[in-house]
């Protein structure tokens, strides 16, 4: 999972207090896509309090404290990708993170 500079050293917690529902104030989570099209998506943790999303199955691939600094990272997302696979679809999106056995720190 991808983090930004800003959560580096609470990754864990912050992942945590994502998987068990709880408020998390400030920090954005960049996802693989619901509807399969896009290449990512960007929410602010507190969407995820809503239905909507809570009935759907996301996979968050980053955290960054910032929606500013979430961009970034999903540009970065986006290079690394790119740098090994030579271009970017959503599928490739979605196989860099689900077929892969070694996640980026």
């Amino acid at each position: 999972m991808y983090t930004d500079a800003v959560l580096l050293k609470k990754k864990k917690r912050y992942q945590k207090m994502l998987e068990r529902n709880k408020p998390v104030p400030s920090l954005y989570c960049i996802t693989l896509p619901v509807n399969g099209k896009n290449i990512m998506e960007i929410y602010s943790a507190g969407e995820f309090w809503f239905q909507w999303y809570r009935q759907k199955s996301m996979t968050v691939i980053g955290l960054a404290g910032s929606r500013e600094n979430a961009r970034k990272l999903a540009a970065q997302i986006c290079l690394d990708i790119v740098d090994m696979q030579g271009d970017i679809t959503p599928e490739l999106v979605r196989g860099y993170f689900l077929d892969t056995t070694e996640q980026p720190e």
